[in-house]
C-alpha cells in the first residue's frame, strides 16, 4: 500500500467513525476511573489502594482470577468470565445487528427487543420444559434488546464493528461484577461508564466533525508553512 493510499484510508469516513468510537470508549473508561478514584479518596473504608484495585478491575476485570493468599488481586485466563462474556454478548450482538442493518436501508429500528423475543422466546420455552423459565426470559430479554441500539450507534452501524462493540459492552458488565465481588465498590460504576460511552456515541458525528476540523486546520497550517 502506497503512502497516499494509506493516508486516504486513515482520513476516510470509516476511519473517522472508528476513531470517534475508540475516543468515546477511552473517555468513558477515564470517567469511570476518575469516579473510582474520587470515591476511594473520600471513603475511609477504601483509600487509594482500593481505588487502584478498582481501576485495574475496570480495565482488566475480564481476566481477574480473584485474590491470592496475601489478598492481592491476581489476573490470568478466566474461562468462566470468557463464557459469561459470550453468553452476555450474543443477544446484544444480534439486536445490534438488527439495528445496524435497518439503518443501512434508511430506517431506525427501535423494535429490536420485541423482534429478539419473538424469534427466541418459543424456542426457549420448548427447550426449558417449564413455564418459570419462560417468564424470566420474557422479563429480561427486552432490556437486553434495547442495549443493542447503543451498541449499533457506537459501532457506527457497521455489522463487523457491532460484534466487537457488543463484546466490549458485555465485558464492562463482567468488570462490574468483579468490582462488586472483589472490592467494596459496586457495579453501578460500570453503568456510569457505559452511560458516558453511549452518550458520546450518540454524538459520534460531532466527534468526527471535530476530528475533520482538526485535520483541515493542520493541513492549512502546513500549507502556510510551505508557502513561507
Amino acid at each position: 500500500m502506497s503512502k497516499n493510499s494509506f493516508s486516504r484510508l486513515v482520513k476516510s469516513d470509516g476511519a473517522r467513525t472508528v476513531q470517534a468510537s475508540l475516543l468515546s470508549m477511552l473517555i468513558g473508561l477515564g470517567a469511570g476511573s476518575i469516579i473510582i478514584l474520587i470515591v476511594g479518596i473520600c471513603s475511609p473504608e477504601l483509600g487509594l489502594k482500593s481505588a487502584w484495585e478498582g481501576i485495574r478491575l475496570v480495565f482488566a476485570g475480564l481476566f481477574s482470577t480473584g485474590r491470592n493468599a496475601a489478598g492481592s488481586l491476581t489476573f490470568g485466563f478466566n474461562p468462566t468470565s470468557m463464557g459469561n462474556l459470550l453468553f452476555r454478548a450474543t443477544p446484544v450482538i444480534l439486536t445490534g445487528l438488527s439495528v445496524a442493518v435497518a439503518y443501512k436501508t434508511g430506517l431506525f429500528n427501535i423494535g429490536a427487543p420485541g423482534q429478539y423475543l419473538a424469534g427466541a422466546a418459543a424456542a426457549l420455552y420448548f427447550l426449558s420444559g417449564n413455564t418459570e423459565f419462560f417468564w424470566s426470559t420474557y422479563q429480561s430479554l427486552p432490556a437486553v434488546g434495547f442495549n443493542g441500539i447503543p451498541v449499533a450507534l457506537l459501532a457506527g452501524n457497521h455489522p463487523i464493528a457491532v460484534i466487537f462493540t457488543g463484546m466490549f459492552m458485555s465485558m464492562l458488565d463482567i468488570c462490574g461484577l468483579q468490582l462488586t465481588k472483589l472490592t467494596a465498590y459496586n457495579e453501578f460504576i460500570t453503568d456510569v461508564i457505559i452511560a458516558v460511552i453511549v452518550y458520546l456515541a450518540a454524538f459520534s458525528l460531532l466527534i468526527k466533525t471535530l476530528l475533520n476540523g482538526r485535520e483541515k486546520k493542520h493541513a492549512a497550517e502546513s500549507g502556510k508553512g510551505m508557502k513561507k
